[in-house]
């Protein structure tokens, strides 16, 4: 019977010891950075849908005229601006998108951007987001740019800079970066 007992001694301290025992490196060789497989593991960032929500806000005044822009023109932003991005601005991101967005305005810059990415918007789905325009003229202009190929939606500026940190457009924001 004793050795019962030992031998339940010796299995419980052992099941003790290595529970509380810390992991230690047999080798390593270098290689690839934790990072990227935290960055896998990591649940992305469910991104919130500006345009639906700017067309809920302003649902009252456009069912009042559809046809009136101007009841909800100009469309402004005060905290994005139109501007080239640093190299610093453009990083990498985990978002849970539906699909890719640009987030435009009427100003030159966003013109050529949009001219010169066209086809790369219509190849991968994108949909874009306009946070700034002037007039009806400013939301022609943009959508004959984009030539009736990409889909297009007022959204709240603010928001999306606040979201996704930036203070700059054009910028295009897939799952994995945000850049121009």
């Amino acid at each position: 019977m004793q050795n019962v007992h030992a031998i339940v001694f010796c299995v419980s301290l052992l099941s003790v010891m290595s529970v509380s025992a810390e992991p230690f490196i047999i080798i390593d060789e270098g290689g690839v950075s934790t990072d990227t497989y935290r960055k896998i593991m990591e649940p992305a960032t469910k991104v919130p849908d500006f345009g639906g929500q700017w067309v809920q806000a302003y649902s009252p005044l456009i069912q009042k005229d559809p046809e009136n822009l101007s009841l909800w023109l100009p469309l402004t932003t005060d905290k994005l601006s139109p501007k080239r991005l640093r190299d610093n601005d453009e990083r990498e991101v985990n978002y849970d998108l539906d699909a890719p967005i640009c987030i435009i305005g009427s100003d030159d810059l966003s013109m050529h951007w949009i001219k010169s990415n066209l086809n790369n918007l219509v190849k991968l789905k994108a949909r874009c987001w306009l946070v700034q325009a002037d007039d009806f003229n400013d939301f022609t202009a943009i959508s004959r740019q984009l030539q009736g190929k990409v889909l297009m939606m007022p959204a709240d500026g603010d928001a999306i800079a606040d979201f996704f940190g930036i203070r700059h457009y054009p910028v295009f924001i897939d799952q994995g970066y945000i850049a121009q």
